[in-house]
């Protein structure tokens, strides 16, 4: 388990009651540019390096949805994105999280994919759609393992969806 992770459930626990809002905020900040040193001093206090992209990037976004999961990577959670916005792949054009997450696995450096990763998140956000930050960690500190996996999960396996009890498919 992080210790990054574990000291950013810390300071959700005291958000959720209203003890703390301001450190949630603090952390958000670090996803934009000129806002980016109100959240070093949490850092700091976390024992995270300001230095250390990935984890940074973590904190940022989990602040921004801290609704978790403890199983699949982001290609999951763009096709449970998908899945819920009932989006319908029609001839060869891409639906809309499709084309969103093409543009995801196709960064070329740490600002397109920190860039195009915040934009999902968001979108999790607005579906409800929990996110699996232990292995999104690791993903970012193994970009490119991470980008196969990921396009895996996204265009593999598809489950066929439930029937009522009694049907056979």
């Amino acid at each position: 388990m992080s210790k990054l992770l574990n000291e950013l459930r810390k300071i959700k626990k005291t958000y959720d009651v209203g003890i703390d809002r301001g450190t949630m905020v603090s952390l958000r900040g670090l996803l934009v540019e000129n806002k980016k040193h109100l959240g070093y001093p949490v850092l700091y206090r976390m024992g995270i390096n300001i230095d250390d992209g990935a984890r940074v990037l973590i904190a940022g976004l989990f602040s921004t949805h801290p609704m978790e999961i403890d199983t699949g990577n982001i290609g999951t959670t763009c096709k449970t994105i998908e899945t819920r916005r009932n989006e319908i792949k029609t001839g060869e054009y891409l639906t809309p999280t499709e084309r969103r997450f093409s543009s995801l696995i196709a960064w070329d450096d740490w600002d397109d994919l920190s860039d195009r990763l915040i934009r999902i998140v968001l979108m999790a956000k607005s579906q409800n759609v929990p996110i699996n930050y232990e292995q999104l960690e690791k993903d970012l500190i193994y970009r490119e393992k991470s980008r196969i996996e990921w396009a895996s999960s996204f265009w593999g396996y598809t489950p066929k969806p439930k029937t009522n009890e009694g049907d056979f498919l």
